[in-house]
């Protein structure tokens, strides 16, 4: 799999490399038009984030909005049109919808993430195990939130105070603890596909928050 930034293409088509060249650099990709230029893809992100990424490529070492993700791989999330769907900034002004091309050979598709889930337990004892404890942190943690909770609702002045750090500390220690074991599972699924011959991941009708549904291709 490759990415290529869609704006600068133009500059490389007319340099070194021919239009000639570059349609057959997709030859056998599973992403193009019918004449076999690619089709274009969308990444949404800040427009800080853009100039970091035109200049230094995509770095999956950031994380970002997938740190809670424990299903979907590692990897470039993109869409299939510029429409805002409310990952980045909420500030229109700040947002960027970067089109980019890429040449995916393999692609494992999936029509939501019901179906993903069930294919990746079938095959990764790991991420079973990753998914037995991300429930038993949440069950845990779920429970000592509802206590204090409770006691939150019949306290005041210092005692109120008290709760309210402890309610802080649990949450911050609580978000810790799920990020790290999503890191892990999101390890697991990602050299799975890599394993089963994947270069990427099409899920056609991904679910996000807000009830938001976004024909996603990770690569």
């Amino acid at each position: 799999m490759r990415v290529q930034k869609y704006s600068a293409m133009h500059k490389i088509v007319r340099g070194s490399v021919t239009d000639s060249d570059f349609q057959n650099w997709f030859r056998g990709a599973a992403y193009v038009n019918a004449d076999g230029t690619p089709i274009t893809f969308y990444h949404q992100t800040t427009k800080e984030a853009e100039k970091k990424i035109f200049k230094h490529g995509f770095d999956l070492s950031f994380v970002g909005a997938r740190g809670s993700d424990d299903l979907m791989p590692d990897g470039v999330f993109l869409k299939t049109d510029p429409v805002d769907i409310g990952v980045g900034t909420p500030e229109r002004d700040q947002q960027a919808q970067m089109p980019v091309y890429i040449r995916c050979r393999t692609p494992l598709r999936q029509y939501d993430r019901v179906g993903l889930n069930f294919f990746i337990w079938q095959r990764s004892p790991e991420f079973l195990r990753l998914q037995t404890e991300i429930k038993a942190v949440d069950a845990s943690r779920g429970k000592e939130f509802d206590n204090l909770w409770a006691a939150l609702k019949t306290a005041s002045g210092e005692k109120y105070e008290a709760v309210m750090r402890k309610l802080d500390a649990l949450l911050e220690t609580w978000k810790v603890e799920i990020r790290d074991l999503a890191t892990q599972s999101r390890a697991a699924v990602t050299a799975l596909l890599k394993k089963q011959g994947y270069d990427c991941l099409e899920v056609q009708n991904d679910v996000g928050n807000f009830g938001r549904k976004v024909h996603t291709v990770v690569v």
